[in-house]
Parts: structure tokens; sequence; C-alpha cells
């Protein structure tokens, strides 16, 4: 015959043998009762490189774009925007407004990027604006308004993953031809 007994509300529940005479009934009965060990969390760094900022520079020929990281170079792919057609925020859908008559849009993956989302308008010959998203499901997304001579897409120059102590990766985008 087995008894449940219950405290209050509480959902736990203590089974008694009705063999209470029998030595080791009562161990067994307080070995059920005990709540199991409960291992200790331990709380690292992110597992992703994380975006810490972006800067724009003029040289001869060229803008330059420097997206700086944490913890490495993580994938990315870029690629221009058709003629038109505006950036538009992950996550929320919104569009984002940037100077210039076209968009290189640069998606990373596998990133982490804890500040609010941040514009710039470096007015350069070619960059005149650029667009940094905060993380969103570990992609960050770097919008580029880029200004042509005609409207015609830019010309990306190189795109340049640097590693070591200070990881970036460096598109540089050709002044617009006259």
């Amino acid at each position: 015959m087995r008894r449940v007994l219950a405290s209050g509300s509480c959902c736990a529940a203590l089974v008694l043998s009705s063999a209470v005479g029998l030595p080791g009934a009562a161990d067994a009965a307080a070995a059920q009762a005990r709540p199991a060990p409960v291992a200790a969390a331990v709380l690292t760094s992110p597992a992703h490189p994380t975006v810490t900022g972006v800067r724009t520079g003029r040289h001869t020929g060229f803008d330059r774009v420097v997206i700086d990281f944490t913890g490495g170079v993580p994938q990315h792919r870029e690629r221009w925007l058709p003629r038109g057609e505006r950036l538009r925020a992950d996550g929320s859908g919104r569009v984002v407004p940037l100077q210039g008559d076209r968009v290189l849009e640069v998606v990373i993956t596998g990133a982490d990027r804890f500040q609010a989302a941040r514009r710039t308008a470096p007015k350069l010959p070619a960059v005149r604006s650029t667009y940094l998203s905060p993380s969103f499901e570990a992609t960050v997304q770097v919008g580029v308004g880029v200004r042509t001579a005609d409207g015609s897409r830019g010309r990306v120059v190189r795109v340049v993953e640097i590693h070591g102590e200070h990881p970036r990766l460096v598109i540089d985008i050709a002044h617009p031809r006259r």
C-alpha cells in the first residue's frame, strides 16, 4: 500500500512505503525526496565576433570604409542594391535613409553588435553616408550610400580582410568618374 503526502500547495510529493519498519526503507524514501544536485552554469564571453564600429576616409582615387571587429573577422557578403531600391533595416524592415544615388549593402553573419543603430554622413567624393545596425539574430548590417557620376553602380576597387590584433574589413570604393 502506498500513500502520498502533500505539503500545502507544493507540487513535490513524498512517497512512503507501508514497510516503514524494515531497515533501509526510510533511507530509500528520503533519497527519493531529495532534489538532484544542480550543476553550476559558467558564463563566458560571446561566441561571436563583435562589430565595434565603421570608419571612412578619403584617398587618391577612392574612399575607404573600414568595419572594425573584436574576436576576428566573421563571414560577410557585399552587394549593390538595384537602382532606386532603398536599404531596409533587418528585423523591422524600415527604410534606412542614406545619402547618395546607390547603396552598397554589407551583411555580416555570425557577429554581434550591442549598441544602437548609427548613421554618419562623411560626404566624401564617393561615400556620402553610412549606416551600422545593431545585431539581429547574429547578423549585422552595414549600408554605404555612394555617389556615382551617372547613377550607375559604383566600383568597389577591393575588399580586404585584415586579421590579427585589430581585425577589420576594408572596402575601397572608386571615386565617381567625371
